[in-house]
């Protein structure tokens, strides 16, 4: 609790009238609260403009004084003392002679916890939660619970403060969270501080700050989305002139409409405001993320990706931009952050989640992370599964490894490092594979396939044959190529190390996914088709969303018309240079030849490349060309194979588009 500690007697404050500015501090900072130990931590607020601010207390080394700026910010940083507590700190403004007392304040190891819905799922939701919430007693586990908020601009504070773990305080922490902390708490014998902030249903999107954007070619659109969106910069200025002028001008041409008794046009379409919600860009890191920032932390621990599920390869990016951008804004260098792999759930297709996974699995490159697997602790009918306990020890695990001291801990399951094709099979070797490969049920490993040269894949026999390695073949393919494991929404393989951490999906042909250096002009701008797709929503918005799923919803496709050629034709909104062209066409569908063409102003088209793809076959094709300038791409299908593949031979399918300068 604060207490208003005031160093001159009662009875000269009323015969001076003078009026004593308070202290203010963030929320984070109260009593009860855990500060990271043996650090320097950060502490900041408000005091009298210009005011020496000094602090004091039993939970730090030395005193320390700073200077308020002329709008009374100031910001301190603290070296802490060991695991520990209760300690007391004492904020005193020396021009005002006010001060702020904290107590019961721990020294421990502080950890966000953030995403979406499976890490909002409170223990109460959770297996044995009765259990759970009546053992919840641990006075030195502490729990701070940013309530869900969304805001165009960024926000100085939250309405939350620390409360202790106990029976009546747990039963709506995060589940996740307080598991995982619970674990450390437990095998470091020291104090832990547990942020929770995290809103169900949301997109990374709205969790990232715009540094996390810089440098990120691949992501560039929603950079320079953010840009002209924020209020002052030049972008937006821009944009708000251009929106004045366009509602003038309908105002005019409204008023003379009106006066001549005609219809008057609907106002014009502006967009001046980034999408808030848990749906939109940067919203809930404006409001739930940069109040806390920067509290000094041990690191994150992160459970999302479901509500990005079509996002593919590009979610890897996505969770470059998140990583990046928070160690950039907290300033703490590459803290660590241990992440989820989503479980099996039915979703509508089966290859949405594989394709997350791997990007998953390739966000293991991203300096000092880790990833707790869980395709054997969920429940495929259910998005939320109730086995959060050994999410939080499979975190923790990384945790206590990685970041305190407990080398010897086997602390991931087996994760795929190389295959090698001969004889007719292929050889996996695993890392992380502890003191062996095992299986779950004791037989043979299953969700393994092999594809030969035709890229078709079989289910395949499997045979662990080493200590960290598998033998995969299938009577089907004389010659694999390719394997892969669990590469479905219902696959629970039931490959593992002995220490029980299981085998997470992957695909030995992973490269063919990766998303090329450098900017992609073609994300997400507007296109046309001369012979649009009428069957309903499905296949009208695949032709360039930065995803290679095949699917309804993330595949282009045209009409059943036999007239050819069709087109679909991109436009970069602005004459870009450019010198390659990727595009692909999914398994199903007829697609046989198409060109791409060029031009700088919708009329003149130019042939820079032509491409023949194969019948029944998944294919990506780089079409490149010495640099041009051009504003519109055009896909040109000049004819399809007069086979049937699961639809009419006349659709044209693409997987997607993608337009790089070099």
């Amino acid at each position: 609790m604060k207490k208003q500690i005031c160093c001159i007697i009662v009875s000269l404050i009323i015969l001076t009238g003078s009026v004593f500015a308070q202290i203010e501090l963030n929320s984070v900072f109260d009593s009860g609260m855990v500060l990271q130990r043996n650090t320097t931590v950060n502490i900041w607020g408000k005091a009298s403009a210009g005011a020496q601010v000094t602090i004091t207390g039993s939970c730090m080394v030395n005193p320390v004084t700073v200077r308020a700026g002329s709008g009374g910010q100031w910001q301190a940083g603290l070296e802490t003392k060991g695991a520990g507590g209760p300690y007391n700190l004492i904020i005193t403004d020396r021009k005002d002679n006010s001060a702020i007392e904290l107590t019961d304040i721990l020294c421990g190891e502080v950890w966000l916890c953030s995403g979406q819905s499976n890490m909002a799922m409170s223990v109460g939701n959770s297996n044995d939660a009765q259990e759970e919430i009546a053992n919840a007693d641990y006075p030195n586990i502490r729990l701070f619970q940013i309530p869900r908020l969304s805001s165009p601009d960024k926000q100085d504070d939250v309405n939350a403060k620390w409360q202790v773990c106990s029976p009546e305080n747990i039963p709506d922490f995060s589940a996740a969270g307080y598991y995982f902390g619970r674990k450390l708490h437990k095998e470091l014998n020291v104090p832990i501080g547990l942020i929770h902030s995290s809103w169900g249903g949301s997109r990374i999107e709205a969790w990232i700050p715009t540094l996390g954007y810089e440098d990120l070619d691949r992501l560039s659109g929603i950079y320079e989305e953010i840009k002209a969106k924020t209020p002052g910069s030049s972008e937006y200025n821009s944009k708000l002139k251009e929106a004045m002028a366009s509602v003038e001008k309908w105002q005019k041409e409204a008023l003379q409409a009106l006066k001549d008794g005609k219809a008057v046009n609907d106002l014009p379409a502006v967009s001046l405001n980034l999408q808030q919600g848990n749906h939109g860009i940067q919203g809930l890191y404006n409001a739930m993320i940069h109040p806390i920032v920067p509290y000094t932390i041990k690191g994150v621990i992160w459970y999302q990706g479901e509500s990005n599920r079509l996002d593919g390869m590009l979610y890897y990016e996505k969770m470059k931009a998140l990583i990046g951008g928070w160690r950039s804004v907290w300033n703490q260098g590459d803290f660590p952050f241990y992440y989820v792999h989503l479980a099996p759930y039915r979703y509508a297709d089966d290859e949405w989640l594989p394709l997350v996974w791997e990007a998953q699995l390739h966000s293991l490159t991203i300096p000092n992370t880790g990833m707790a697997v869980t395709n054997d602790i969920g429940n495929y009918q259910d998005i939320h599964p109730k086995n959060k306990q050994d999410v939080g020890k499979r975190l923790a695990l990384w945790a206590l490894a990685k970041d305190y001291g407990k080398t010897a801990l086997v602390y991931s399951g087996p994760l795929f490092k190389s295959a090698d094709f001969a004889g007719g099979k292929a050889v996996v070797k695993f890392d992380h594979s502890g003191s062996g490969l095992t299986t779950r049920d004791g037989k043979a490993p299953d969700w393994f396939e092999v594809a030969g040269d035709d890229g078709v894949f079989h289910k395949a026999n499997a045979e662990i044959t080493g200590k960290d390695t598998v033998t995969v073949w299938s009577e089907e393919v004389t010659s694999p190529k390719i394997v892969r494991l669990g590469w479905n929404k219902r696959a629970t393989p039931n490959l593992m190390n002995k220490e029980g951490l299981p085998t997470p999906a992957f695909s030995s042909d992973i490269q063919t996914r990766l998303l090329p250096e450098g900017e992609n002009f073609a994300l997400n701008k507007p296109y046309t088709c001369t012979n649009e797709n009428t069957h309903g929503t499905a296949w009208r918005q695949g032709l360039n969303d930065g995803s290679w799923a095949e699917n309804s919803v993330n595949c282009f496709a045209s009409n059943e018309s036999d007239k050819f050629p069709k087109y679909a034709t991109i436009d970069l909104e602005q004459i870009k240079t450019v010198s390659k062209v990727y595009i692909g066409v999914p398994a199903f569908g007829s697609t046989r030849n198409v060109e791409i063409q060029l031009s700088t102003n919708a009329k003149d088209f130019k042939t820079v490349g032509k491409y023949e793809f194969s019948l029944k076959k998944s294919e990506k094709a780089l079409i490149s060309f010495p640099p041009q300038q051009a504003r519109y791409v055009r896909v040109a299908y000049l004819d399809t194979y007069k086979t049937r593949v699961n639809y009419n031979e006349n659709f044209v399918f693409t997987t997607e588009v993608e337009v790089y300068k070099e």
